[in-house]
């Protein structure tokens, strides 16, 4: 983590309200909505297949759980207009996996908020380059999911990453899939 790292603060309907420094955005007597990126890289040209990663155990929040390919904070020289997710989201798919973020693309944004972290997260879907080569200070593992094998991970999944697989309808059609429902 930085030592100084400013965060693109909004308001409930995205709109700029000004910067927050990461520890006052984070501190749990009173949050700031702050604006994050989560990235979901597909495998293949079906979209059935994805990556998802298993973040360190040294990270402070949700250490150890599944979250999607790539996520991080947008910070303010990503931007402060909507681009600033899609900066975000190649900074931080280079940083935590090594890989060059393609075809990007930003789905949709969804408000979050529990007790250690209030986010406007910018969900973001593409493709990607290269080899993995991931920074074991922020990820353990990388693994290609499915809707069947993210089912069976649910409950080891960041709160933010089942937000926003229920966002994208993933964690949706894998319950819908298990109970015999139609997609």
């Amino acid at each position: 983590m930085k030592q100084d790292e400013w965060l693109v603060e909004v308001d409930h309907n995205d709109n700029v309200v000004g910067r927050v420094e990461r520890k006052v955005a984070h501190d749990p007597t009173h949050l700031r909505l702050h604006r994050e990126v989560m990235v979901l890289i597909f495998t293949d040209k079906s979209k059935n297949h994805y990556w998802l990663q298993k973040r360190s155990l040294k990270k402070d929040q949700y250490p150890g759980f599944w979250t999607l390919s790539a996520t991080g904070h947008v910070e303010v020289e990503d931007g402060e207009d909507e681009n600033g997710y899609l900066v975000a989201a190649k900074r931080e798919t280079m940083e935590e996996m090594g890989l060059i973020l393609i075809n990007e693309k930003l789905v949709g944004k969804t408000e979050q908020k529990q007790n250690i972290n209030w986010v406007m997260m910018g969900v973001v879907v593409g493709e990607a380059m290269g080899d993995i080569k991931i920074d074991e200070n922020e990820v353990s593992e990388v693994r290609v999911f499915d809707l069947k094998s993210v089912k069976e991970i649910s409950d080891k999944l960041t709160p933010n990453a089942q937000a926003s697989l229920e966002y994208l309808n993933i964690m949706r059609r894998s319950y819908e899939k298990s109970d015999g429902s139609s997609t």
